[in-house]
């Protein structure tokens, strides 16, 4: 299979080339470097079966283009008709994949007018990926344990620190 994306104008890790798979979850954090991280030329090297997931943060995505991939993945399955799209379907270079899954969106809440609403092989959640019925108890148990470290003075072992230069 071929790709018409070169390796090293992708922001991808190049193993991923010549055609990304799908689905692809996508978490990355909102940074200077993870602004618009997933743009056209991403979306052109994914297979045109690809389903794009974002968990991560909507400003890491170039909606517009991604919108442009979703609706003209839509417009194929319904020419494929009830047989959908073949599953290893791909057309090098071509904008379209076949679906997303998006927790979170590049401005939020969603605005009436954007096209994510309307289109039948996107799937919306209210930015609640990370919310499932442990949530609340398992972030206690993290700060518990942070806290009697940090009191015990052993703030090497303390989890889930941020790095402040990184910004994550």
């Amino acid at each position: 299979m071929t790709c018409s994306a070169e390796p090293s104008t992708l922001n991808l890790c190049p193993t991923l080339n010549p055609c990304l798979p799908g689905p692809l979850l996508q978490v990355l954090p909102k940074t200077p470097a993870t602004e618009r991280y997933f743009r056209e030329v991403e979306f052109r090297a994914m297979k045109n079966s690809a389903v794009f997931v974002n968990l991560g943060r909507g400003e890491s995505v170039d909606e517009p283009a991604m919108v442009a991939a979703l609706q003209a993945g839509a417009a194929a399955e319904a020419e494929a008709g009830p047989e959908g799209l073949p599953a290893g379907a791909t057309d090098p270079g071509q904008l379209l994949i076949a679906g997303a899954g998006l927790d979170v969106t590049e401005e939020e809440p969603l605005p009436q007018p954007s096209a994510l609403w309307s289109l039948p092989n996107v799937v919306l959640t209210p930015h609640c990926a990370p919310h499932t019925p442990d949530f609340a108890v398992g972030s206690a148990q993290v700060f518990m344990r942070n806290l009697e470290r940090y009191c015990a003075e052993a703030e090497a072992g303390l989890e889930n620190v941020v790095d402040v230069d990184k910004g994550y």
